[in-house]
């Protein structure tokens, strides 16, 4: 089963060479709008089979970016650092530009597990 989910962009900072550094919070352990939850494991392990780390804009062909690093807090969430280089201007004019705020972060569920939270 494939799943798609749509995150803001939390902040980014533009650079001294025109490009831009951002972060979000892609993923967390919280029931989403499908009540399902992904634990945190399971984005890790999802995370070291991103081999590319590539970031796209609107789903197209193009690379526009890379994902640097990744976080995890101990509430849950999953954090990305990304940045977006000098050569893709106009990426980078549409964030400062409020254009694109969002990320769009999609996989395949290999395993699903019911249980019920409270």
């Amino acid at each position: 089963m494939n799943f798609k989910r749509v995150v803001p962009i939390a902040k980014w900072e533009k650079l001294d060479d025109g490009g831009l550094r951002f972060e979000a919070c892609f993923s967390s352990e919280a029931v989403d709008k499908q009540g399902e939850v992904v634990p945190q494991a399971a984005t890790k392990k999802a995370v070291e089979r991103w081999a590319a780390r590539n970031i796209r804009e609107m789903h197209k062909d193009e690379a526009v970016g890379k994902a640097l690093d990744f976080s995890y807090a101990e509430d849950g969430t999953s954090w990305l650092r990304g940045f977006v280089p000098s050569g893709a201007p106009n990426t980078v004019k549409k964030v400062e530009d409020g254009v694109l705020q969002m990320l769009s972060v999609g996989g395949t569920v290999k395993k699903q597990h019911k249980e019920v939270r409270d």
